[in-house]
């Protein structure tokens, strides 16, 4: 996929802890995983789109690998608590 020169790459990841916890937070400030991990993609460079799919436990993003690397998302995800796995 290409817009304006630039690659993009969309990968696909099973992220078994949105079985476990899909809501996390305290009852005057709950944030869904959906939030959460949108959140902390986006302060990368180089991410188009961030889609979770909670019923199927899988995050698919949309991303320009001459900015960011699958290996820094995958990173991202796992300290905030969402290791992900290929799907």
């Amino acid at each position: 996929m290409q817009a304006n020169g630039e690659e993009r790459v969309i990968v696909r990841w099973h992220v078994p802890a949105l079985d476990e916890r899909p809501v996390v937070g305290t009852s005057c400030c709950i944030a869904t995983a959906e939030a959460i991990i949108a959140q902390e993609l986006s302060l990368f460079p180089g991410i188009d789109d961030v889609a979770v799919d909670l019923d199927r436990a899988v995050v698919e993003i949309t991303f320009q690998p001459a900015l960011v690397s699958e290996a820094e998302l995958r990173r991202a995800l796992a300290e905030i608590g969402y290791a992900a796995q290929p799907s």
